[in-house]
């Protein structure tokens, strides 16, 4: 019976992506009409199988979301997290290629607390989006590095939600 819960958790929260992506096509990307009407097809209860080399699973129907290995999948993804964009601010610059972010900001010397605390308010507000979004960074793949030509500032911690680890780059 726990598998069966879980498995309804999971189409709930597929189900959610999608509706969440097609207002996103349609608010945010002005998508309408025919092409709104061909994503909603594409997003909606699709056969899939698995072909692995000279044998292939019996297709079965993909009720919502984006079919694994789909050439669409990493341009969907983009556009349904698009608007991390606009909260990478706080003063950072930002860098996205499909599903990796970066994020970056140079202070000056005496600045660094103030740094710190900018890049951690960013992370902590940008895990509140996914998080509302049904997404969620991954902490082993979340880390954070630190360069100075100083060394690393006495008093400045840096471990926002979210981040496996800070690693610290002196030259």
């Amino acid at each position: 019976m726990k598998t069966v819960f879980k498995l309804a958790i999971i189409r709930r929260a597929v189900l959610a992506q999608t509706a969440i992506l097609l207002q996103r096509l349609y608010h945010t990307f002005r998508i309408t009409d025919g092409a709104l009407d061909w994503f909603t097809s594409y997003l909606s209860n699709r056969p899939q199988s698995v072909r692995l080399h000279d044998g292939q699973s019996p297709f079965r129907p993909l009720p919502h979301g984006v079919h694994q290995g789909s050439v669409l999948g990493p341009l969907l993804f983009i556009l349904y997290t698009a608007d991390i964009s606009h909260i990478a601010k706080h003063g950072l610059s930002s860098h996205f290629y499909a599903d990796d972010s970066q994020l970056y900001v140079t202070c000056r010397r005496g600045e660094e607390l103030k740094c710190a605390q900018r890049v951690s308010a960013c992370i902590d507000e940008i895990d509140d989006w996914m998080a509302s979004n049904r997404l969620m960074l991954n902490p082993s793949k979340t880390d954070l590095l630190w360069c100075s030509m100083r060394g690393h500032p006495g008093g400045v911690t840096l471990m926002p939600r979210g981040v496996s680890r800070t690693i610290l780059s002196c030259p």
